[in-house]
């Protein structure tokens, strides 16, 4: 089958965004369409399930969506891209292979979300003529496990994180955001929430996000809103308390206090000190086995007395967090879009 929706124009995109995986391969394309679209290139993006197609169909009608189901419909399209000059990869199915073959295109590595923690490194990279990765970390995570130095390697930073990276006006006075979940287990801050409360400095807003959608079910949150309301106006504490996270939240925040269940790695684009909540001294790090990832730039505690102590040692966990963040996110990239700057450079070529 060969099938693409071009409005009625011919096709003259330099680019192709490619997935060869099923419906998550729409999660991959939302990380990434934005980026493309706000760089200004000409690009189509390119599936290669009956299934995907129609759900990108949905999400994007002004694109040009083409479905290749098989090596002969991958071949079919190509010849009609008489402009195309690179083809991005967001993840490394064995139906990569129908599109590796030809070699008179770029073929360039981008990831997707979480490939940073979760891909597995194989000799697959090498297939490639480009990698763009976020970070040093990428980079030292693919290194070690096989040779790229024949590969063009670029750091590009995570553009989705931008606009949490730029500055803003934060409130004054200061405001601390609480990340809860209702998440029953032993990492979970809500055990020790009111105790939290109290080890906050009095001239802090406080911010809490109770999320409620990891288990709805459980009992002991039925109420547990209104019990923090009403522990609040008894204390007199300038406390606000909301349902769900807003990236609005994230940035007018100097503090970030959360638990395992619901850390985010953007958490580390914003301007605030993060402060994981990790009892018993438990490393994080046990929690993802054969992920690559690391919590060892982030301020951790277990009692309220060390959540009081790194509220005053604020500069020197925060320059601490920074250049962990530099390392794992790659933000001054971000912050000088080479994304965009690299894909407008490739298409001048």
């Amino acid at each position: 089958m060969h099938n693409y929706i071009n409005l009625g124009k011919p096709n003259s995109s330099e680019f192709l965004l490619l997935t060869g995986d099923g419906k998550n391969g729409l999660n991959h394309l939302k990380h990434w369409v934005p980026e493309f679209l706000k760089a200004k290139i000409k690009f189509s993006i390119l599936v290669r399930s009956k299934e995907l197609f129609k759900l990108v169909q949905k999400e994007y009608r002004m694109l040009d969506v083409l479905l290749a189901e098989s090596a002969l419909d991958v071949e079919a399209i190509l010849s009609d891209l008489s402009c195309l000059k690179a083809i991005f990869f967001m993840s490394n199915p064995s139906n990569n292979i129908h599109v590796l073959r030809f070699n008179n295109y770029k073929h360039i590595f981008l990831g997707s979300d979480n490939s940073d923690r979760d891909a597995q490194v194989t000799k697959i990279f090498r297939a490639y003529d480009e990698l763009w990765l976020s970070s040093q970390s990428s980079i030292d995570k693919i290194k070690s496990k096989i040779n790229i130095e024949d590969l063009v390697v670029r750091k590009v930073g995570k553009p989705q994180f931008k606009e949490l990276l730029e500055s803003f006006d934060k409130q004054s006075p200061k405001s601390v955001l609480i990340v809860a979940s209702s998440e029953n287990n032993i990492y979970s801050i809500s055990n020790i929430l009111v105790k939290i409360i109290h080890s906050i400095p009095e001239d802090l807003h406080i911010k809490i996000v109770l999320d409620q959608s990891i288990n709805s079910k459980n009992i002991l949150f039925k109420d547990f809103k209104s019990q923090l309301n009403e522990f609040n106006w008894i204390k007199g504490r300038n406390c606000k308390i909301y349902d769900s996270l807003m990236d609005d939240f994230i940035t007018n925040s100097d503090y970030i206090i959360c638990d395992i269940n619901n850390y985010q790695q953007k958490f580390l684009a914003a301007d605030a000190l993060i402060c994981l909540y990790t009892p018993n001294s438990i490393s994080p790090e046990t929690l993802f086995e054969n992920k690559y990832i690391s919590f060892e730039g982030i301020a951790q505690f277990s009692i309220e007395d060390e959540l009081e102590c790194i509220f005053t040692e604020y500069e020197n966990l925060y320059m601490r967090q920074k250049e962990f963040s530099e390392y794992w996110l790659g933000n001054s990239y971000t912050m000088k879009d080479e994304f965009a700057a690299n894909l407008q450079q490739l298409s001048v070529i």
